[in-house]
């Protein structure tokens, strides 16, 4: 079973491919970025969190059989990351800072360019 971290991460990363699209096109438009960027940071958060729902349910006390059903692909593709992943602690939390880094360039960069402005 994959750690929680990689679920979240593949979320995460999910998320923010899929919504970065109108960020740039606003970004090459010169049309404002708060409403594209707030989207892509909600809908990114949004994603992460479902991705952990069976992690989470787990813990709740559900039956960990969850993990390995395939409707739990659902969630991200939970159980295919874990049928593939042993662990993913140190991967996961790599690459969620990776993305709020990410995410944090892209706030400070709007800003810089809406003070431009």
């Amino acid at each position: 079973m994959a750690h929680a971290n990689l679920h979240v991460a593949a979320g995460l990363a999910l998320a923010t491919a899929l919504t970065s699209w109108p960020v740039a096109r606003a970004w090459l438009a010169g049309a404002p970025l708060a409403r594209p960027l707030g989207r892509l940071l909600l809908v990114s958060y949004a994603l992460g969190a479902w991705a952990v729902m069976p992690n989470l349910a787990t813990r709740l006390g559900a039956d960990p059989a969850i993990h390995h059903a395939p409707w739990a692909n659902v969630f991200v593709g939970h159980a295919l990351i874990d049928a593939r992943t042993r662990g993913g602690l140190l991967i996961g939390e790599l690459a969620i800072v990776a993305i709020l880094v990410l995410h944090y360039a892209a706030i400070v960069a709007a800003l810089a360019r809406a003070e431009r402005r």
